[in-house]
């Protein structure tokens, strides 16, 4: 079984994401900030008609508050990713002793994992890092194993903008579109009632 290791090829450009600036670290990095991300992501996973997941990755991790929360109050097998080697080394310092969380350095586009490992995959307001998100989705509908999860949260713009700027991941049809064509079905969507704010869905390895 392949282990999450960093990706240290000197022929590869990573092009799963863009690094964070100061700034956004500090956003990223507060503490209030994980109990908000654990509170959204709370109702996607409640709201799942499958039993509880036993293995899950959570791509772009962040400070680590939802893998911790995965793997410390629903019991589950967490791989916690992120490109940027900072914010790797601050969810390792806030894991708490024994919690069933592995952190590693990798580029979302070409992880490190094997194929079918995990029943669900969280991506958390990181697909816009990312210049070809549509590959992310196919790498990630191959971590996935069949009936497994994705439960993708994320900005929301209007259309119109989203037109003018061929800004993807901001436009859900356009998220929902290239998760098909990887393979992932979408069962749920809520959208932002003026187009602005965060949108949230769940997709289905295979059909609903």
């Amino acid at each position: 079984m392949a282990t999450p290791h960093d990706t240290h090829d000197p022929d590869h450009r990573p092009s799963g994401g863009v690094l964070m600036g100061s700034l956004a670290r500090f956003f990223v990095n507060r503490r209030g900030r994980g109990a908000r991300n654990v509170a959204q992501v709370r109702p996607l996973l409640d709201g799942l008609d499958t039993p509880t997941p036993r293995d899950a990755l959570e791509i772009g991790c962040g400070a680590g508050a939802v893998a911790t929360w995965l793997a410390t109050e629903r019991g589950m097998a967490v791989v916690a990713t992120d490109l940027d080697p900072r914010q790797v080394a601050v969810a390792r310092t806030r894991r708490p002793p024994g919690a069933a969380v592995r952190h590693a350095v990798m580029d979302a586009s070409r992880m490190a994992l094997g194929t079918a490992r995990f029943d669900l995959v969280i991506a958390q307001y990181m697909l816009h890092h990312v210049p070809d998100w549509p590959g992310l989705l196919q790498e990630t509908a191959r971590v996935l194993r069949p009936g497994g999860h994705l439960l993708w949260l994320d900005f929301a713009l209007p259309g119109w903008l989203v037109r003018s700027h061929h800004a993807g991941p901001f436009h859900g049809p356009s998220v929902t579109a290239a998760c098909a064509a990887a393979g992932l079905t979408r069962v749920r969507y809520e959208g932002p009632a003026l187009g602005v704010g965060t949108q949230r869905a769940v997709f289905r390895k295979g059909s609903p």
